[in-house]
């Protein structure tokens, strides 16, 4: 079996909605998932604790996994959330997992921090008070004051799991490989699973999940925050005009943060030792898709 646990913005969707959930030689379970499953997973990265029914959910993994089993085929799970900024304990989740599925493969898709971070900005930005990226960047930068970016330490991640699942049990794949040498990142993550790699590259070819969000959209969260504060725009207009110009703001060409010098500094600050050491360990060369290595 194996577990794909994010990261957020590295082609998640896309693998599992072209690749895991369409191979012929995986079994899938998800996401997207069963009830029962869903409410799994949720329980998994959400619950406390106190409230987490450890042997509810050991028998609900139990029947998921017997649903699904076929001989000769890989079981394969998919939950970005797994390994997520919103998720609060990461290291918990991982012993869950142990708990629930035993010994399986860790998948660990990864991206440049600048870009993810990004990306991530401009996913975030539509559901919260407008910031600029740099303010933003601060706050989940500072682990003190309960900043979740941590998270984009790909190394400590990778470590703990390896601790937790056993050493050669967690596969990294780059984003940026998948971008430019496609072929390569099909092989390498077939080879790690276990399935045919000719079948991985024709499934994924010219496939593309979720484009990030326009421009449009962030400069307006930029303009309300400054002339409108606290106010809906749909509250002061009638409901045909609110509808074209949400049409209007979600269209477009696709935002472009502007990562000032110092924003780049912190975040090379941030990880680069630790992506060197990523790098080195599982041989990724990621110098050659400029992520911060010194």
């Amino acid at each position: 079996m194996f577990i794909h646990i994010g990261i957020e913005k590295t082609a998640t969707t896309t693998l599992q909605e072209f690749l895991f959930s369409c191979h012929s030689e995986i079994s899938y379970l998800g996401r997207p998932y069963r009830q029962e499953l869903q409410d799994l997973m949720v329980a998994v990265y959400r619950h406390d604790t106190i409230l987490y029914d450890a042997p509810r959910w050991a028998a609900v993994a139990r029947a998921e996994l017997d649903r699904v089993r076929v001989e000769g085929k890989i079981i394969g799970l998919s939950e970005e959330f797994l390994a997520s900024w919103i998720t609060h304990d990461l290291g918990l989740v991982a012993t869950r997992l142990k708990q629930l599925f035993g010994t399986v493969k860790i998948v660990i898709t990864i991206r440049r921090q600048i870009e993810l971070l990004s990306s991530l900005y401009v996913d975030t930005i539509k559901a919260r008070p407008y910031q600029q990226f740099e303010s933003w960047l601060d706050n989940g930068l500072n682990v003190e004051k309960g900043g979740a970016f941590k998270l984009y330490d790909f190394e400590s991640l990778a470590k703990y799991y390896e601790l937790v699942f056993g050493e050669g049990s967690v596969g990294i794949f780059v984003f940026e490989e998948m971008v430019n040498d496609f072929e390569i990142f099909c092989r390498r993550l077939s080879a790690f699973l276990g399935i045919d790699a000719e079948e991985a590259i024709a499934l994924m070819r010219g496939k593309h999940a979720n484009t990030r969000k326009s421009g449009r959209l962030v400069k307006y969260k930029a303009w309300r925050s400054r002339f409108l504060p606290g106010i809906q725009f749909s509250s002061l207009v009638p409901a045909y005009v609110n509808h074209g110009f949400q049409a209007f703001i979600h269209r477009g060409c696709p935002a472009v943060v502007p990562v000032n010098t110092s924003a780049i500094r912190k975040i090379e600050a941030a990880y680069a030792a630790s992506n060197r050491r990523l790098s080195e360990k599982y041989g990724l060369g990621l110098d050659r898709y400029g992520y911060a290595m010194s």
